[in-house]
């Protein structure tokens, strides 16, 4: 889903195993490191009245921490995740992104998660390693249907990592929705923001979308 990366875009199952052993450390719920030295993990409120059924769909990545983008993303854009719930209640995963250019070739991961309690989810791309996606944010409702959704991902340890995922319905926010404003909410929630070094994704109208 941390981040979708979100959870994230992994262009092969070594790299996703990668991703997934960084954040299995904590294997308490993206997707989606950076600065990585820092101390204890933050421990944000989630909004636990998310309704699942209505979170799945397409996602399109507006931004995320530089360092997994380095890492994991590198080169890629039109970057999105697509979740869909499956009859046991786990989610599939499908993280996608272009390679190079908006109509690049398209990379693709696929992986799973499933809800530990509320808005704390563990996303997996690798066998049993889960790490967390935990939604901070989320912007409209059940009814109406969610438009803009904030994941953040935090593990300590030998592979420690902290990340990040802006998320929304549309490839640009919702007008009434800045990016300023997504990262002094996340700020007061005792997110280092700064550390994390976000970077935006290229959402161009030519973007070539897959699945």
């Amino acid at each position: 889903m941390a981040r979708t990366g979100t959870m994230r875009i992994l262009m092969a199952t070594a790299l996703a195993a990668a991703t997934t052993m960084a954040l299995a450390s904590a294997s308490a719920t993206g997707l989606r490191g950076a600065d990585a030295s820092a101390g204890a993990c933050p421990n944000p409120p989630t909004v636990d009245t998310v309704e699942l059924t209505h979170y799945m769909g397409r996602w399109y990545e507006i931004a995320d921490s530089a360092q997994f983008r380095a890492t994991f993303e590198k080169g890629l854009q039109c970057t999105t995740a697509n979740y869909t719930l499956n009859a046991d209640a786990t989610v599939t995963v499908v993280n996608e992104g272009n390679v190079g250019s908006p109509t690049g070739k398209v990379s693709k991961a696929v992986g799973k998660a499933k809800q530990d309690k509320g808005g704390k989810l563990e996303v997996s791309f690798f066998g049993p390693f889960y790490g967390p996606y935990w939604i901070t944010q989320l912007y409209g409702d059940a009814a109406s249907e969610y438009s803009v959704s904030v994941v953040h991902s935090c593990t300590t340890g030998l592979f420690a990592q902290r990340a990040m995922w802006i998320l929304s319905r549309t490839p640009q926010l919702p007008a009434a929705i800045t990016l300023d404003s997504i990262y002094a909410k996340a700020t007061a929630m005792g997110i280092d923001v700064a550390a994390l070094k976000m970077a935006e994704t290229v959402q161009t109208s030519d973007c070539v979308y897959g699945s």
